[in-house]
């Protein structure tokens, strides 16, 4: 698993990740070409750019580093973290447990298609006053998979199925890219309550300081809060109101129910989510690490708040790493 640590200004970190990533974002850059042939989709593009520059300026800044750094048109790298446009679709689930003595036990599994060996792992930023952790991959600004700061919170995000993206407003793994600079569940509660996306998403939020776990279901126009007490679970679809979704989803949300139903004590426990992963249309359920509807699992993040330990595993590499919130 790749551990990458950058230093610096938004756009010096960007400008080394374009770098690094040059030969990987020339070669996404050919594959989508063909969009920015589409006068409405540059258009969009230039629209969400002027909304960043304005409202989001260090945003902004990192992506005009990696378009710098890579040599590939700032729209072209605003592009790859659009999934509107893309039509990307993630699959992913998260469980959580708070235990008698209230510490919580958190575990999520990231289904995607596109990462690899070669172009994902976790990117650190290293800020002067805050350090962001980041699983992800080239293309995507942290926000869209998993995360956590210095500070001591930890995010982990699930998109959610949706008709129509509002093309009037900012990507959400553009938009999202901002929540790992939340130094507490009320700012980052705030700040997700205020924000304006192209998409639905949920994203979890736990202060492994005060032990409080929130989830936040983000429709275009509204938030629905579920602070957690007790035991939590979800997948890809809104757990408050009926919408579109995959036999894959409803399958993991309910795998994921079964698994809250055990006794949970260790970290161990709670991640036998990964043996979770997806189902056919005809409810064949596939192997650990594989979800046909949106690629394999590629990774699982974990975290015990006693412990102040977030445990990532790569099931790309079959590698697993331990990170300490304490540092």
């Amino acid at each position: 698993m790749k551990i990458l640590e950058y230093y610096g200004t938004d756009y010096n970190i960007g400008l080394s990740i374009g770098r690094f990533f040059k030969d990987i974002l020339k070669t996404q850059a050919s594959a989508y070409a063909h969009y920015l042939q589409e006068e409405n989709i540059v258009e969009y593009i230039r629209r969400e750019l002027r909304i960043l520059y304005n409202t989001m300026p260090d945003i902004y800044e990192e992506l005009r580093g990696r378009s710098d750094g890579s040599e590939v048109s700032l729209e072209m790298i605003t592009l790859l973290s659009s999934p509107e446009i893309l039509r990307k679709e993630d699959g992913c689930t998260t469980v959580a447990v708070k235990q008698e003595d209230g510490h919580i036990l958190l575990a999520h599994n990231e289904d995607e298609d596109d990462f690899t060996t070669e172009n994902s792992g976790v990117f650190i930023y290293h800020y002067e006053d805050l350090d962001v952790y980041a699983y992800t991959n080239a293309m995507k600004l942290p926000g869209s998979c998993v995360g956590w700061n210095s500070a001591g919170m930890i995010y982990t995000s699930n998109y959610l199925f949706y008709e129509e993206p509002d093309l009037d407003r900012v990507s959400r793994y553009i938009a999202c890219a901002a929540i790992y600079r939340c130094r507490s569940a009320k700012e980052a509660a705030e700040y997700v309550q205020n924000m304006k996306t192209a998409s639905p998403f949920s994203i979890n939020i736990l202060d492994t300081r005060t032990n409080e776990f929130v989830n936040i279901e983000k429709d275009l126009d509204t938030c629905y809060i579920t602070a957690v007490q007790d035991k939590f679970s979800r997948s890809n679809h809104f757990l408050h109101k009926e919408t579109r979704h995959s036999v894959s989803s409803e399958y993991r949300l309910h795998k994921s129910r079964e698994l809250l139903q055990k006794e949970i004590r260790t970290l161990k426990d709670v991640t036998d989510i990964t043996d979770y992963v997806g189902t056919d249309d005809d409810h064949t359920i596939h192997i650990p690490g594989y979800n046909k509807d949106h690629g394999r699992t590629v990774t699982n993040l974990s975290c015990d708040t006693k412990e102040k330990i977030v445990v990532l595993r790569d099931f790309l590499e079959n590698a697993t790493v331990k990170f300490s919130l304490d540092q």
